[in-house]
Order: C-alpha cells, then structure tokens, then sequence
C-alpha cells in the first residue's frame, strides 16, 4: 500500500478525533512517514492514533489552531 493510499485509508476516522486538525505525507530519519497535525497533543490523541499505521511510521505534530485569514504582505 502507497503512503497516500494509507492516508486515505485513515484520515476520516482520524479526523474525527478531537484536536487533530489535519493528516499529511512527511519524513522522519530519512524515511516516508504520516503527519497528523494536532491542536495539542492530549493524552487521548496519543491513545487514539498508532505509532504505526500500514508500515508507515505515525508523527505527531502538534501546530496549535490553524485560521484561515488574509496574507500577510
């Protein structure tokens, strides 16, 4: 299975999880792995999410609360 193949997969039931707020490709050590882009990283977030997901190693990453807004210039 394609990481983008997983990510399908699962971001809808992860998305679903209070504080995430999006999924993504990324690398770690060199290596393809899954972002899930957190609010905060709550105790229930951690239990929710698997360190691996398909194969593909899982990567909190914790970006507070996205807004959308005008550019900055």
């Amino acid at each position: 299975m394609t990481i983008s193949e997983v990510l399908k997969k699962h971001t809808d039931s992860w998305m679903k999880i209070p504080g995430v707020i999006g999924t993504g490709e990324g690398e770690w050590h060199g290596k393809p792995c899954i972002k899930v882009f957190t609010k905060h990283n709550s105790k229930i977030i951690k239990k929710k999410i698997p360190k691996v997901a398909d194969g593909y190693k899982v990567v909190l990453e914790k970006t507070g609360k996205v807004e959308a807004g005008k550019p900055h210039l």
